[in-house]
């Protein structure tokens, strides 16, 4: 899965806040199939504690966006439980991505 075309490494933070969404994605695979996220989870630690919000699609809800526009630089945005669907339609789960905020 990527999120701005990354699955890791840094982002810059108005490249981040401008995604709508996290999508399948398989690199060096030579066929072109559809892997269609169906959830995810964007998590957001800072010195109040640890803040989280749920997708029930591949698209970002507008509280997943407020938790990325307070996003500092130098801090981390993780995207956890991610699920996609095959084309196959079994249900997968897929790597976490966690971004460093440049």
């Amino acid at each position: 899965a990527v999120f701005g075309g990354k699955s890791t490494g840094t982002i810059a933070k108005n490249t981040a806040a401008a995604q709508t969404g996290v999508y399948a994605s398989l690199p060096d695979f030579e066929f072109d199939l559809v892997y269609k996220i169906t959830a995810f989870t964007v998590l957001y630690t800072d010195a109040r504690g640890d803040f989280e919000e749920k997708s029930n699609s591949g698209s970002l809800t507008t509280e997943q966006k407020n938790l990325i526009n307070r996003l500092a630089r130098g801090k981390n945005l993780f995207i956890k439980d991610i699920k996609c669907l095959a084309p196959d339609g079994r249900s997968m789960d897929l790597n976490p991505i966690i971004l460093k905020i440049d």
